[in-house]
């Protein structure tokens, strides 16, 4: 057994995750695909999805990642690979122990629903888990 299979996170896996709106708005998103692979400790979340049209002002953020986060400020990045939203410019899961993550604009403030409204989104996310 490879060391951190113990840690329940199996070597060379892989899966499907979903996607969900955990900013507060109720939002619904339209989920084209959500995949995930693990090696090791890290995994690679995909994702391609569409954001509703809303005009609510609350920070955008998703939940549903498929482990928590373990290593705190490093080690966890994102990044959009196509964006129908100028401002967008990534993506980064929130921080140890959780399971959601938040967009970004190139000045590193936080999106809001409002600024994701409409938007069609590809993005990966890598991130050490347990």
């Amino acid at each position: 057994m490879h060391p951190d299979e113990t840690l329940g996170l199996a070597v060379n896996r892989r899966g499907t995750w979903v996607p969900s709106d955990s900013s507060g708005a109720g939002l619904v998103l339209t989920i084209d695909s959500a995949t995930w692979v693990a090696h090791n400790r890290l995994v690679i979340a995909r994702t391609f999805l569409t954001y509703p049209v809303t005009a609510s002002g609350l920070p955008a953020e998703l939940s549903g990642l498929p482990f928590p986060v373990v290593v705190p400020n490093c080690n966890r990045q994102g990044f959009i690979t196509y964006s129908g939203i100028a401002a967008a410019r990534y993506v980064v899961p929130v921080g140890v122990g959780a399971t959601t993550l938040r967009f970004y604009d190139a000045a590193g403030a936080q999106l809001t629903n409002a600024q994701m409204s409409g938007g069609l989104f590809y993005f990966t996310c890598m991130y050490d888990a347990n």
